[in-house]
């Protein structure tokens, strides 16, 4: 993985922390909070994701999509391995 991935990876990760530890309230967060806590320049949020928005419209989604995941997990009956009759 080259280093803008692992650099872009990072923030994704820092805000998801910062998302679930803020309760989802995004309004607490700031782009200078995610930027301190990736150890990254406030810039790069900007040059990776366009804004802290957009920034924490994909970590929301990637949140989502990841409950969605676990519940079709959850919900699906287990396979049987018995067999009928």
């Amino acid at each position: 993985m080259d280093k803008n991935a692992n650099v872009k990876n990072r923030i994704i990760e820092v805000t998801t922390e910062l998302i679930e530890k803020h309760n989802g309230n995004i309004k607490d967060i700031t782009a200078r909070m995610i930027a301190t806590k990736a150890d990254v320049g406030l810039g790069l949020i900007n040059y990776h994701f366009g804004s802290k928005e957009k920034l924490i419209t994909e970590c929301v989604q990637r949140i989502i999509g990841k409950v969605v995941t676990e519940f079709r997990n959850y919900s699906e009956p287990p396979y049987s391995k018995m067999k009928s009759g």
